[in-house]
């Protein structure tokens, strides 16, 4: 491998270093905001929000444009295209934002929930405020400088959901506390975006675009609404078939696997993707990155989904309380769902940053077709029918994403398939070890949920560190060791971590 191959790299995992220290960070943040705001608003305001988010987040989408992709891929860009496409993506985030406040009462009907006309209108400026902040989040992630990315999101969560959502909530604002948590999350998290890109920006003619940057954007654009339509469609079906209490208890059950995953995959897809771009003329680079990559999620999301599928009942019990028991039933396919989310996610940014973007929008659209299908198919059934159907629909996606990428990159179906090993052996074993936990429990008449959750998630815990310590060669494949060994070589405190240092001299 060159040595500018080796850069690449390092920056790729100094980048990815920061990201999950920040993700780590949020991940922790948001589930305990987010649980604190189901225990003071309920159900119901939860469920009103969430169909108030989806036009929200199709609006924003749509806004983008592609275009902050567009930016991280282009080998060379002038100041002028920044502003260009910051003029753009302004001009598309007033014109939705607009249009959702003018439409909200006819969504509201549409989507069978007259109470949230007012709370779309009042959300709809969170458009405007995500479309100002594509540029400068495209300048830091094109830059590898994922630090200020996480710096400019957790500041923003932090100073909008644990500081004025839970105050508010706590005051008895119900869904309105969640919208005033949204809109200050948005505008504090663009205002550090644009600090810390050191951008001076400009309004200037946003209908000019180059070829090659309109139409790599047109095809992220087009990605990420069939991505979008796949992730959400249930939400839709649920709220408007079985109301916004059902909705709430979904979208609880939901939010609790997909906020870990989300900021999983989202790392990682934007410490992978400028690095990729990077290494598009160099095949067995990519090859190698893809593998140690998929290795190394699979080795968190595996364990950890499955374990929360297997506990789904205490977790909710626990978490959230009686009132939402009824999300457990739900809460089982979902997080099994999450965990094939994030291995299909890997395969996403190493085929854009390639310059195939097209592999990626082919398998969404017609995912996001069959997913239509079968919701209409399972509409007329029950909520806990249709999250055993979203199970269905990611399994299909991670298969067929996953068989895309490897035949692109020209991987043997063995190598890949040994690369999963590991992740597939710890995660069967932690699975068994929280089953006979729970089994020992109950035969013990322990009642407490959040005792025997607690009891499950150290044994886990536990057992992985214990495994890994034991057999790090067979966990984790060589480039991915090797990846951690360059870290210690960068970061030589790391070394002082005798778990940290066996994983990177293992054989």
């Amino acid at each position: 491998m060159t040595t500018g191959s080796y850069m690449s790299v390092d920056l790729a995992i100094a980048a990815a270093g920061w990201n999950y220290l920040g993700t780590g960070l949020r991940i922790v943040s948001q589930l305990a905001a987010q649980i604190a705001l189901a225990r003071l608003v309920g159900p119901d305001a939860f469920g009103i929000m969430a169909l108030t988010v989806l036009p929200v987040a199709l609006g924003s989408l749509a806004a983008e444009l592609g275009l902050g992709s567009a930016l991280v891929q282009k080998r060379d860009l002038g100041p002028d295209e920044f502003c260009s496409v910051w003029s753009r993506t302004a001009l598309a985030g007033l014109v939705i934002t607009a249009l959702l406040f003018l439409a909200a009462p006819a969504i509201s009907l549409l989507l069978g929930e007259p109470r949230m006309a007012p709370v779309l209108r009042s959300m709809a400026p969170v458009v405007l405020l995500n479309a100002l902040s594509v540029v400068p989040l495209a300048k830091l992630k094109r830059e590898l400088d994922l630090k200020r990315v996480q710096l400019a999101q957790l500041g923003g969560y932090l100073t909008g959901f644990v500081g004025v959502g839970i105050l508010a909530a706590w005051g008895g604002a119900g869904v309105w506390a969640l919208v005033a948590a949204w809109l200050t999350f948005s505008a504090v998290s663009l205002l550090l975006a644009l600090r810390f890109s050191g951008l001076r920006l400009r309004f200037a003619a946003p209908l000019f675009m180059g070829g090659d940057t309109g139409r790599f954007g047109r095809s992220i654009l087009l990605t990420n609404i069939s991505n979008w339509a796949v992730e959400n469609l249930d939400n839709l079906v649920v709220g408007r078939l079985f109301g916004a209490r059902q909705l709430g208890l979904y979208s609880v059950s939901y939010n609790l696997v997909r906020t870990p995953a989300n900021h999983l995959v989202q790392s990682l897809q934007a410490a992978l993707f400028p690095a990729s771009a990077r290494a598009f003329d160099n095949p067995a680079l990519l090859k190698r990155g893809y593998l140690a990559v998929v290795c190394a999620v699979s080795l968190v999301a595996f364990p950890l989904f499955l374990t929360v599928a297997a506990l789904s009942h205490s977790v909710v019990l626990a978490l959230f309380g009686s009132q939402w028991q009824a999300a457990g039933s739900v809460l089982m396919p979902l997080s099994l769902a999450m965990a094939c989310h994030c291995l299909m996610a890997v395969a996403g940014p190493v085929l854009a940053g390639k310059g195939r973007p097209e592999i990626e929008l082919r398998v969404q659209v017609w995912t996001g077709l069959l997913f239509v299908g079968v919701l209409f198919a399972v509409a007329g059934s029950s909520v806990q029918v249709v999250a055993w159907a979203v199970l269905a629909v990611y399994l299909l996606r991670v298969v067929w994403m996953t068989s895309s990428a490897v035949r692109e990159l020209q991987i043997p179906a063995g190598s890949f398939f040994l690369t999963l090993r590991g992740p597939v052996v710890l995660a069967s074993a932690v699975l068994g070890a929280v089953l006979a936990v729970e089994s020992i429990l109950l035969w013990l008449s322990v009642t407490s949920a959040l005792f025997c959750l607690s009891a499950s998630l150290v044994t886990a815990t536990l057992l992985v560190i214990a495994l890994v310590w034991l057999w790090p060669g067979f966990f984790l494949v060589a480039d991915l060791r090797a990846g951690v060994a360059r870290i210690c070589e960068t970061h030589p405190f790391l070394k002082g971590v005798s778990f940290v240092r066996r994983i990177a001299q293992a054989e």
